[in-house]
Order: C-alpha cells, then sequence, then structure tokens
C-alpha cells in the first residue's frame, strides 16, 4: 500500500528536514505555505523529502480554502494547500499523515505501528466531540459561532494537527468542496465528513497527549504517544535523545 508523510508548515525547519529525510517506509513531502521561500538549497540537503508550494489564488479558484479561518487566519494557509494537493494533484497514495509542525513524534516507527493497528481506517484522529443540537443554536460552545458548515445535526469536532485520511476520505472532501466552494474549520469539516459518510474512523489512545494547550517535558515523552504542541522545535531534537 501507498502511503505517504506530509508535513505542514510555513517554512522548513532543518531539524524537521533531517528527521523526515531519514524515513524509509513513507514518501514524504512538505507542504510551504510562504510562496517567497526558496527550495533549491533544501532540495539538494534533503533528496528524500518532496517540496510544494501551492499559489494562494489558485486553491481560492478550486474552493480548497478557509480551512483555518476560525482561528483567524487568512484564508489560505499550508492544509489548504496540502488538502488541494492529496485531493486533486498526487492521488496515488491509499493513505496519508499530516502533521502540523508543532507535533512531536519520536520516530518513523510510531505511525508505523498506528498504521499497522488500523489498516482500514479512513480517518485516523483524535477522540471527537459529538454535538446533537443544530448548529444556529451553538454559538456558545467552541468555535461553532465562526463556522460555516453545510451538514444539518448531529456534528462532530476533533483536534487536527495530526491525522491520517484515506484517498476515499479526501474523495468525499472533494465532492463537498465542489458544492459549496468551499472547506470550513477542518476541525468540524474532517470529522463531520468521516462519520456522516459513515467511514471507518478510529481514535487510538496514542492521541491522547494531543491537547490544545500543553507544556510537555522530557520525562512525559513516550515512543507510543503523538505530541502537541511542541512549538519549540528544539525540544523535538532534545526529546528524541533519550
Amino acid at each position: 500500500m501507498l502511503r505517504a508523510v506530509c508535513l505542514i508548515t510555513r517554512d522548513p525547519n532543518t531539524i524537521w528536514m533531517q528527521f523526515l529525510d531519514q524515513f524509509k517506509t513513507y514518501d514524504v513531502y512538505v507542504v510551504v505555505d510562504n510562496n517567497n521561500w526558496k527550495p533549491e538549497c533544501f532540495n539538494i540537503l534533503y533528496p528524500n523529502i518532496h517540496f510544494y508550494q501551492i499559489d494562494d489564488d489558485l486553491c481560492k479558484q478550486t474552493g480548497f480554502y478557509n480551512s483555518s479561518v476560525a482561528m483567524d487566519l487568512k484564508p489560505v494557509i499550508s492544509w489548504d494547500k496540502a488538502l488541494y494537493f492529496f485531493a486533486n494533484i498526487c492521488t496515488k497514495y491509499e493513505q496519508i499523515w499530516f502533521l502540523e509542525d508543532d507535533v512531536f513524534i519520536f520516530e518513523e516507527k510510531t505511525l508505523n505501528i498506528l498504521d499497522n493497528t488500523h489498516k482500514t481506517a479512513d480517518v485516523i484522529l483524535k477522540r471527537y466531540t459529538k454535538y446533537k443540537t443544530p448548529k444556529h443554536l451553538l454559538t456558545k460552545f467552541w468555535h461553532w459561532d465562526k463556522i460555516t458548515i453545510q451538514f444539518n445535526s448531529p456534528l462532530f469536532q476533533s483536534m487536527i494537527c495530526v491525522c491520517r485520511l484515506s484517498k476515499l476520505f479526501l474523495k468525499h472532501l472533494n465532492e463537498y468542496v465542489k458544492i459549496n466552494k468551499s472547506l470550513c474549520f477542518i476541525e468540524a469539516l474532517i470529522p463531520t465528513i468521516a462519520l456522516k459518510k459513515k467511514l471507518n474512523v478510529k481514535c487510538p489512545s496514542n492521541f491522547d497527549t494531543i491537547r490544545w494547550k500543553s507544556n510537555y517535558e522530557k520525562e512525559q515523552i513516550n515512543k507510543q504517544n503523538l505530541f502537541h504542541p511542541v512549538k519549540d522545535i528544539n525540544k523535538h531534537k532534545e526529546f528524541r535523545q533519550q
């Protein structure tokens, strides 16, 4: 089965690149939000990584925008670009891991074990919350007042800073965008599409250390879990020195 890992970032960092360049069982992609970034040097230094930059206007024209505006980010960021890329340009992979650059994983094997445990899952993500109340009555809950999502209740929400999505899921996402001409906040859209379409969704305990806010120390780190947030990239290197 063809699998890929995609790092979502504004500007590539050498610590992340050194880590990803050693991967053996995945094709590795880095989707770069900053279109002024020059990839030439990195292409030479990290030959096992594919770097992609996509014009913001192309994403807007194709409806792949607004993935993160609920967080007061600009209409097109690297998430929009990565989803567009794997849903429309690079469609050969059966499963793709998407990682934001403040997610920490100890080693490639961490993802391998999850893949082997959940081989047929269409979506792997952190445990989700189900909302049975119609959206127009959810103005005091989470970020629902900032989201336009074209589904009736129940609706679903989960943190999406790291997730694995299948080709089938991306097909349904593409259909949503073609009909609605836009994404919406992916923390609502991804779990809601997956569960509305009755896809195979798994929420393993390895994601329990994916949190909105935390301050991890080295002694808390293990090889099995995924950790968020670890925004200090130097800590990534420190945590792997066990």
